[in-house]
């Protein structure tokens, strides 16, 4: 009988030299015996990673790997690029140092217990100075009734704390009935502050109107599923659901507060911006600060950053309020809560000023202050825009000297310089100095102006268009100075107006640098094209009709240029909805606004046609602008009738509302 062939050992243990000679090893701690006897190097027993570089496309073509058993990869997953997961730690590091929950991409931290107190807490022991302590019960009183537009004044102790030598002319305005004395309130602790709306498990009274927001319904809202006028407005667009999933279990666990917070991120922080992009400020800088406010107070701590953040959380609650009452204007009580919601935020705000200079939380007092004028964009009911826009460059002034600033910093003061040059553009002042003179804070506005990155997917606007509409601003203050004092216009200032036009007269969208910030989307890209063809369009008007004074009847073919461009850019987002796409990113009205109100009779279908479509987002101070400008062509019609003629401005100071045009 033949001998039969001994077969080798099959090893799938051992050091690795054995391995790949395919014969038994006895497995010798440090390095095996058959090795030494043979006189070759032993390769250990170390755990071996093979680096993949393409993980999907090698995986399979790896020869280390032929034959070995392996672990399918998907291939449904997005990849990201180095820099974009590296901006997704740095953000996850920045939330977490804050004691934040995050979730950046496939990258998330949590946190896994919440700090509770049993102790007895008051205004004192809360980390709160007995000033602030008598601030929070003055103003406790004042919360079910919100003050009305003629009771705001200047609060003046807030920002001159501390700061004096550094802005002796500061002031932050608030409520003026919210400042009443120590005796006229009884609450005794500033938890009654933090939880005037029921932060916090609660349980629902029939007889408040917040209570009965969200009896008999489930998660998603009064009437969401059946009311076809909120199917424009609320819809979801760019947002992160792993976001959306966990803010499920971060909460306060009030129903009403979640169902709100969750709106606001869904539907209101994307119908804020034109264009749809990552970096969304509302979603990347006010929510993760609101939701520091409520972590913080869950965990007993009151410190004047947390109560800024507070007072944002409270803001943000106001606005998605707002922004569901103006998606059903039958809901009264949405108004109300908004309004509630609002009087709160402001008087955190207050008792966080007196906590601490405002240079101390810096980035929670601004995006506080800001969120105030987001609320009346939402709302379309509050006129004092200019205090908040004025509070939020007296804050900048505060560190207008700092050379050295974070990102979150730079870009709230990018977003503050934008709104302030906004407002201006519909203010008739004349300059407070002389041409010659060199005014700093004007310096270093247009300084913030200039390098600002984020204007682009924020407005859809471009940098050349934005410091051009900033100095035509500067220009016609000083215009209107000579013209109120009759003096000669100096050669300086008729050759700055002169290169003025030309800089405008040469732009090309070509030109400018911005277009790689939509690289690989190309709908933003289209988009943005139109925007931005829009507001070079609309500061040519602005130039023209406020520095060299050209009649309406001469601009019609700018204006007509202004509105192909709106309209492309809403039937391009109309298209998108067909295809399944829905598209929640309202326009910035400043361009449309300019050019509608210098329109003339019987070229104005474009403009009624195009103002009736943007009402579909629900903002309520579209709908406020659409009204000014019929107003406006009321004005300027009957002054035609007559043989009069007014410029646009004149009109819009006749029509005595004033407006921001975001």
């Amino acid at each position: 009988m033949p001998s039969q062939k001994t077969q080798r050992a099959v090893t799938y243990t051992g050091c690795w030299t054995c391995k790949s000679r395919k014969v038994r090893c006895d497995e010798r701690p440090i390095a095996c015996k058959n090795c030494e006897k043979r006189g070759i190097t032993c390769s250990g027993y170390g755990i071996r990673l093979h680096w993949i570089s393409d993980s999907v496309a090698n995986a399979d073509s790896s020869p280390v790997l032929q034959g070995r058993r392996r672990i399918q990869l998907g291939r449904d997953f997005e990849v990201y690029d180095a820099e974009t997961i590296e901006r997704f730690l740095l953000n996850i590091d920045q939330q977490v140092d804050h004691g934040l929950p995050s979730c950046q991409g496939p990258f998330s931290a949590f946190t896994t217990t919440r700090a509770k107190s049993d102790q007895v807490v008051t205004p004192t022991s809360r980390g709160l100075t007995p000033q602030a302590a008598l601030a929070t019960k003055a103003h406790l009183s004042t919360v079910i009734n919100p003050p009305q537009p003629e009771d705001i004044v200047l609060y003046e102790e807030g920002l001159q704390k501390d700061d004096s030598d550094l802005a002796p002319s500061s002031a932050l305005w608030l409520p003026s009935n919210l400042a009443t004395s120590p005796s006229s309130s009884s609450p005794t602790d500033i938890d009654e502050l933090f939880n005037i709306n029921a932060i916090g498990d609660s349980s629902p009274n029939e007889d408040e109107p917040e209570a009965s927001l969200i009896a008999g319904h489930d998660d998603i809202g009064i009437g969401e599923k059946d009311d076809p006028a909120l199917e424009t407005s609320l819809v979801p667009h760019g947002g992160n659901n792993i976001i959306v999933r966990q803010l499920d279990h971060v909460l306060s666990g009030n129903r009403q507060q979640d169902y709100l917070i969750k709106h606001y991120y869904t539907h209101v922080a994307a119908v804020l911006l034109p264009l749809n992009h990552f970096d969304n400020p509302f979603r990347s800088l006010y929510l993760p600060t609101a939701m520091e406010g409520l972590f913080c107070h869950n965990a007993n701590t009151t410190t004047s950053r947390e109560t800024a953040c507070t007072a944002l959380y409270q803001s943000l609650l106001a606005s998605a309020s707002y922004h569901r009452w103006q998606c059903n204007k039958q809901d009264i009580a949405y108004q109300e809560l908004g309004t509630k919601y609002r009087t709160s935020s402001i008087q955190l705000l207050q008792v966080a000023l007196t906590q601490a200079p405002p240079t101390a939380n810096y980035q929670a007092l601004m995006l506080a202050v800001l969120s105030l004028v987001t609320i009346g964009v939402l709302s379309g009911e509050c006129d004092d825009f200019r205090m908040h826009i004025q509070a939020a460059t007296q804050l900048r002034s505060l560190r207008s000297q700092w050379r050295l600033l974070s990102r979150s910093s730079r870009r709230l003061n990018e977003l503050g310089a934008f709104l302030a040059l906004l407002s201006e553009t519909t203010s008739s002042d004349p300059s407070l100095s002389s041409w010659d003179d060199k005014d700093d804070r004007a310096i270093s506005e247009c300084s913030i102006l200039h390098s600002s990155d984020c204007y682009a997917f924020t407005y859809g606007i471009t940098p050349t268009t934005t410091l051009a509409i900033n100095e035509i601003c500067r220009l016609s203050k000083n215009l209107t100075r000579f013209q109120l004092e009759s003096e000669r216009l100096p050669e300086e200032f008729l050759e700055a107006c002169e290169d003025l036009g030309s800089i405008l007269e040469a732009w090309r969208l070509e030109n400018e640098d911005i277009t790689a910030i939509f690289t690989g989307d190309g709908i933003s890209s289209s988009l943005f094209s139109h925007y931005a063809k829009g507001w070079h369009g609309a500061a040519l008007i602005y130039y023209y009709t406020r520095i060299q004074g050209i009649k309406r009847a001469d601009l019609t073919r700018v204006v007509d240029d202004v509105g192909e461009h709106v309209n492309k850019a809403e039937d391009l987002k109309s298209a998108m909805d067909d295809t399944g796409q829905v598209i929640s990113m309202a326009p910035i009205t400043w361009p449309a606004f300019i050019a509608s109100c210098n329109a003339i009779r019987g070229r104005r279908g474009v403009w009624e046609q195009w103002w009736e479509r943007v009402l579909m987002y629900k903002l309520g101070n579209m709908s406020k602008q659409w009204d000014l400008v019929q107003q406006i062509w009321v004005i300027l019609d009957g002054a035609e009738d007559q043989g009069i003629w007014l410029s646009w401005t004149d009109a819009y100071s006749m029509a005595g509302v004033d407006v921001l045009l975001v």
